[in-house]
């Protein structure tokens, strides 16, 4: 970069323009990261390499931007620059909302057209999706700071070196409002377009500042003037003509739906193939949107089937999902040696939390982070026994393991219910650190029911986490629902003291019990012993080798979106059923 003459640094505006510049630069530079890795996670997923992958490409456009400005011989008239750049990034701004638009249908008929079967091919899709979106409007914004720099370098001596340090201090701070705002306050009192539009205003006026008339023009108040109604004007025509989100095209998960064909467990016929096809509103309907302080959370209803999900990945439902919902909340109240108290984690549709209540239980909490979620389980009222209507319900809204570590209480029943154990925010929930957190929390004879998925993990996956949740409780159950050979869900129960199955019978002789438990089908013990896959003693000797899933290893978050999109429920099943013949041989030999 060459130096600039006198007269054109004084051309190229005074020092509260260029800081001010460089506030704003830092503001809607990281705003619009945490708007686009908001509305990402509904494309691409929510995994650790998904967010890698967009922190990458934005840290990519970035030094792009600067590396152009760097090659160029800028020798006067910033400020006509700056103004050409920040016009440039609102126009791209504008269209990443058509994009947005665009990026679901891309991701899934593009990864079906080319026939994706490897990690690698599934990650090239995620990075092509993402920087669509992603690398113009950064290289764009990459261009500012080295501006802004330009100008201050003309100083010359100790005025550069304070111009330099107070512009990057002005452009942290101005990083630091932009992510509190965004996170707290633009995307969830606002929502991820109003968050992109504010970020384009702001490069507006940035720009309507950097315009100075040309000396030859004789009423310049005037051409001011005209300047500002033509920014207002602008911002204005912004707000009205921006596009809206297709909100019933995120919501649909547009990665998960393509990860589930490629991995067998879900249709490309005429079923559940309707997610990746053209939406009707008879079949298809948005019932909930609403992009929360942690995530984005959806309610729909298709075919009559009314599912939650958390950042576009399927949390619960009124239908097939229900027989594990509701004997999350029932099957401690059969097992557990006494059942005055229980904490739930994760309130999700509220079916878990709603039938735990329909027992003698005097008290029970739920903790929830994310308080969209709570909102969501009122689509459930039919289904959930509107549980925040009991008076023995007390919902906490907490990260799980901040609450257990500071709340003293000991629990005769804590349920884990989280979403899918490589989820970020998600997974630690599923380490041996939690499991142990969650020991320490029962009384002595307590027990600590888990939810595991079968599908979407690899053998080794499964027995990672089966391995870490025996590594912390000695004496398991381990529960398949629907029946030991079929489901495509388990429920591990988990104890210091011994367990069995001798409680039941008493415990169907509570008619709540009895009456919630008929909902799904089980009217007798007989019922309940057809779910049961094996103890410790089968569990134990099947799990040797296993690696153990911990904070610092997180070896689930890591290996799991790897795999996810292999056809692993079949080989997972095959093992379970396996175990439930040990099981099976067990018992009777017991018998004899």
């Amino acid at each position: 970069v060459l130096p600039l003459s006198q007269p054109a640094i004084e051309k190229s505006g005074d020092t509260k323009f260029w800081l001010i510049c460089a506030a704003i630069s830092g503001f809607v530079t990281i705003s619009a990261q945490v708007a686009w890795t908001r509305v990402l996670t509904m494309v691409i997923g929510s995994s650790t390499y998904a967010f890698s992958m967009v922190v990458a490409l934005f840290l990519l456009g970035l030094s792009g931007g600067a590396y152009l400005v760097g090659r160029r011989k800028i020798t006067e008239d910033l400020r006509r620059k700056i103004l050409k750049v920040e016009l440039a990034t609102t126009v791209s701004l504008f269209l990443s909302l058509i994009i947005i638009n665009r990026m679901p249908s891309i991701l899934v008929d593009t990864g079906l057209r080319l026939n994706i079967n490897s990690w690698s091919g599934l990650l090239a899709l995620q990075v092509f999706v993402a920087g669509l979106l992603i690398l113009v409007p950064a290289l764009l914004m990459g261009m500012v700071m080295p501006l802004v720099l330009v100008w201050a370098s003309e100083a010359g001596g100790e005025a550069t070196v304070r111009l330099v340090g107070r512009s990057y201090a002005l452009n942290t701070l101005g990083a630091i409002a932009g992510a509190f705002s965004t996170g707290f306050i633009l995307i969830p009192k606002g929502s991820t377009r109003f968050t992109i539009l504010t970020a384009s205003t702001l490069c507006i006026i940035v720009a309507a500042l950097a315009y100075k008339p040309a000396p030859s023009v004789a009423d310049k108040d005037l051409r001011r003037s005209l300047a500002a109604g033509a920014t207002a004007a602008l911002i204005l025509t912004l707000f009205i003509f921006a596009p809206k989100l297709n909100l019933a095209d995120l919501s649909l998960g547009a990665y998960d739906s393509l990860v589930r064909i490629l991995a067998g467990t879900r249709s490309t016929g005429g079923g559940d193939d309707g997610r990746v096809e053209k939406q009707t509103q008879e079949t298809h309907r948005l019932l909930m949107y609403e992009e929360g302080p942690t995530a984005t959370v959806t309610v729909r209803n298709d075919w009559e089937i009314i599912s939650l999900a958390i950042n576009g990945r399927t949390n619960a439902s009124d239908k097939e999902d229900m027989p594990t919902q509701v004997m999350l909340g029932q099957l401690p109240l059969l097992l557990a040696p006494r059942i005055e108290n229980g904490l739930i984690v994760g309130f999700g549709s509220g079916v878990t939390v709603g039938s735990m209540l329909q027992s003698p239980i005097k008290q029970l909490e739920c903790v929830e982070l994310e308080p969209s979620v709570i909102k969501a389980g009122d689509y459930f009222n039919h289904v959930n026994n509107e549980p925040r209507k009991d008076a023995r319900l007390r919902l906490i809204i907490d990260d799980a393991r901040a609450y257990l570590r500071v709340n003293p209480a000991a629990y005769n029943m804590i349920v884990s219910e989280p979403s899918h154990p490589w989820v970020p925010g998600v997974a630690n929930l599923f380490t041996r650190e939690f499991f142990e957190l969650g020991r320490s929390r029962l009384s002595d004879d307590g027990i600590f029911v888990q939810w595991l998925q079968i599908y979407q993990l690899s053998n080794d996956g499964l027995r990672s986490v089966l391995a870490t949740y025996k590594s912390v409780f000695p004496h398991v159950l381990v529960f398949r629902v629907g029946g030991a050979s079929r489901g495509k869900d388990l429920l591990l129960v988990g104890s210091r003291q011994p367990l069995n199955l001798e409680r039941i019978n008493e415990r169907l002789g509570d008619p709540q019990i009895t009456a919630e438990l008929n909902r799904i089908k089980i009217t007798g013990r007989s019922d309940i012993e057809s779910w049961y896959v094996c103890d410790e003693t089968q569990l134990g000797p099947a799990l040797e080798g296993a690696s153990i899933n911990t904070d610092d290893n997180m070896l689930i978050e890591n290996r799991t979106p790897r795999e996810a999109f292999l056809p692993l429920m079949g080989a997972n099943a095959t093992w379970i059923e396996s175990l439930a013949a040990q099981g099976r041989a067990a018992k009777l030999l017991a018998k004899l």
